[in-house]
């Protein structure tokens, strides 16, 4: 393996372990989470910035090491501070550190570390780095930093809240989240600003708590005057503090009221791009709770697609069907669609957030609002 590593790449010293040490939820939330979580598994957070067959070049104007993680051992060290992976050569998921704790991806600058593993012919570039760090850049990936001071706070700890939920759930081995809208949007350095990054420091620790656990907090852009259930975009068992409100603060949005045309043609072809079974369509129906678009059933000359509509929204490029708020009516050979919001309506609406801080109203109380009977909390000691 380190023959292997030495023909292809090269390196130099960097940071040890001291990365284990750092900041940990209090005595008390771990108890109540009846879990063993390390300091490491509660200070930082797991990011798959890449999934690639093709190589992958690392760079830092700081030394770098390698090491396998499953030796447990330095796989290579050297110089030089560039690097090239490929799926050839990682065979052991290795972990690459640098002196200066930034790391660049394929241009793109990371705080923290990366581990790269292979999977199945592909390999994963996961970005390893303190919870506080990546918020510095999820923040402003979500939200403009122009935006009022207390509904970038309300982002900060909505996100923070995100992330310990999913590092808790373990729901992926590998990783706790991606860097796209499937978890929360995470593009690194570049999109860092002053505004969001106060934001982040000013609540640093603090999450959102419903009987002493980190709540989903699901969030989106623009609700168009209410939000929903979450059980009604997802099937399954209902959440209590993700109750579906009437919000009067999203209006300013761009994305409050919009309409779409879509001709008969190019809804088969996109539909059928993800249901190939999918032939002429003949006709839709849409089953609608709480205003939304729960269930969609789409008749073809093949049958009939049952889906949700949450999928429905899902099968189109973004931007074009923006949420399930919309009502549909057939015009000549084309829908048209005539709706409000964007996104899928569960949780806090960024918007209605932004209008809330614009009329004074607190971080605190803008995610009272948006998530029933939560308490906010800090945990870092």
């Amino acid at each position: 393996m380190k023959n292997g590593i030495q023909k292809y790449m090269a390196v130099a010293v960097c940071i040890a372990a001291a990365f284990l040490s750092s900041c940990a939820p209090s005595r008390q939330f771990l108890i109540d989470q009846g879990k063993n979580v390390s300091a490491r598994e509660s200070s930082y957070v797991k990011i798959l910035v890449l999934k690639t067959s093709s190589p992958v070049h690392l760079s830092s104007s700081g030394a770098i090491r390698v090491m396998d993680l499953s030796k447990g051992t330095i796989a290579h060290e050297s110089g030089l501070k560039k690097i090239v992976f490929s799926k050839e050569i990682v065979k052991d998921p290795l972990r690459v550190d640098t002196a200066n704790g930034i790391i660049e991806i394929g241009g793109s600058a990371f705080r923290g570390m990366v581990e790269i593993h292979n999977s199945m012919g592909s390999l994963l570039v996961i970005n390893v780095v303190k919870i506080e760090d990546y918020l510095l850049s999820v923040v402003p990936s979500e939200i403009s930093p122009s935006w009022p001071q207390e509904a970038i706070k309300a982002q900060a700890v909505a996100a923070r809240t995100y992330a310990y939920y999913h590092i808790l759930k373990k729901i992926n081995k590998l990783y706790d989240l991606d860097a796209t809208t499937a978890s929360q949007v995470y593009k690194g350095m570049k999109v860092e600003a002053e505004p969001t990054t106060k934001g982040v420091r000013d609540t640093e620790g603090e999450i959102m708590i419903y009987q002493n656990q980190p709540i989903v907090a699901f969030f989106h852009s623009t609700c168009g005057g209410k939000t929903t259930d979450n059980d009604s975009v997802w099937k399954g068992e209902k959440i209590p503090y993700l109750e579906g409100r009437v919000c009067r603060y999203c209006s300013e949005s761009p994305y409050y009221r919009w309409d779409e045309n879509m001709s008969m043609t190019d809804m088969r072809m996109i539909v059928s791009s993800r249901y190939p079974a999918v032939k002429k369509i003949k006709g839709i129906q849409f089953t609608r709770l709480q205003g939304r678009v729960v269930d969609a059933s789409i008749r073809h000359d093949g049958g009939m697609l049952n889906i949700t509509g949450n999928e429905f929204r899902m099968i189109f490029p973004e931007k074009r069907i923006k949420s399930m708020y919309f009502e549909a009516s057939k015009k000549g050979r084309s829908l048209h669609f005539s709706g409000r919001g964007w996104g899928h309506g569960v949780g806090m609406c960024q918007y209605g957030a932004r209008g809330m801080a614009v009329k004074g109203i607190g971080y605190r109380n803008i995610l009272s609002f948006y998530y029933k009977n939560v308490r906010i909390e800090k945990i870092i000691k």
